[in-house]
């Protein structure tokens, strides 16, 4: 049976061919090396690429989650914020008014606490018209375009927006109420409302002892809706607190997975190139003894 022969044309390029095949892996490793990742692309390992692809995703969702948190965490504290100022107001026109019944005051006195209540109030709804910082009303429900509530103590006040809730999801399948309304903490019913109350206790200049029992009934009413809300804010914000606590930790205990995962090993890399660089040299070696043999050294 004859002995086949490799040609020095097949022998030139099975040698370029393992010398391309050399300097390739060993680059993959260089590249690993620099930049301290095991996989440079889906086809190093598929089953590993979508893993971390599903992580990445994963970490995008909490980072939005947290994000979330934050946000609603912001507008509970300045609607909080707002409302006791408003609660301080009131309960220092609630005091007022008790003062205005002594029958011992002069017109000058009675006078003076009505220019204080009077400032109280359109304070009042200067703070139930508070923005953020895009210029949404906090109060008025999902019609944040419209300020919550208008008008002033010459033309009467009006309660705007609507009851409804803004949601946010700060976690899977967890949406949290961000807003509270003025509809609902300050409408005593029938279209009245508590700075409508007050408003109408000025009679020309002339307090109206008469109506001062049914305006503290009124304050005690919406003082008590406000109240509550803020306590509903409170632990609002400690549920908030617990729930973006438990996503730091999924975050770091997914990026630990994730660079589990993708983090190369560069005792073993090293190995690998050491081992990839010595055949490298045995090829070359092997390429210039075979190119330099003569013709009767190939028979």
């Amino acid at each position: 049976m004859p002995v086949l022969r490799a040609s020095d044309a097949q022998l030139n390029q099975l040698m370029t061919q393992s010398l391309q095949k050399n300097n390739l892996d060993i680059n993959f490793v260089f590249e690993q090396m620099s930049t301290g990742k095991r996989i440079q692309s889906l086809s190093d390992d598929p089953i590993d690429s979508i893993n971390l692809l599903n992580l990445e995703r994963q970490l995008t969702a909490i980072d939005q989650y947290k994000t979330n948190v934050d946000n609603v965490k912001t507008n509970l504290s300045i609607q909080e914020e707002a409302l006791q100022g408003i609660v301080d107001g009131f309960k220092r026109v609630r005091d007022l008014l008790l003062w205005a019944k002594n029958g011992n005051l002069t017109d000058a006195d009675r006078l003076g606490i009505l220019t204080e209540i009077d400032a109280l109030n359109e304070g009042a709804t200067s703070l139930l018209n508070t923005q953020d910082e895009n210029g949404i009303y906090l109060f008025s429900g999902t019609l944040s375009d419209q300020a919550s509530i208008v008008g002033d103590n010459n033309i009467g006040f009006t309660l705007q927006g609507n009851t409804d809730l803004r949601l946010v999801n700060v976690a899977k399948g967890i949406n949290v109420q961000s807003n509270y309304t003025a509809q609902q903490m300050f409408d005593l019913g029938a279209g009245q409302n508590v700075f409508e109350s007050i408003r109408l206790l000025n009679q020309g200049g002339v307090i109206n002892i008469a109506g001062i029992d049914g305006a503290i009934s009124d304050l005690d009413v919406t003082l008590g809706n406000i109240l509550e809300n803020i306590t509903r804010m409170g632990g609002q914000q400690n549920a908030l607190d617990l729930i973006k606590s438990n996503h730091v930790d999924n975050e770091t205990l997914t990026t630990k997975v994730s660079s589990e995962i993708e983090q190369l090993d560069y005792a073993e890399a090293s190995v690998q190139l050491t081992n990839l660089q010595n055949a490298l040299q045995a090829t070359q070696a092997s390429f210039v003894t075979i190119t330099g043999m003569s013709l009767f050294d190939r028979l």
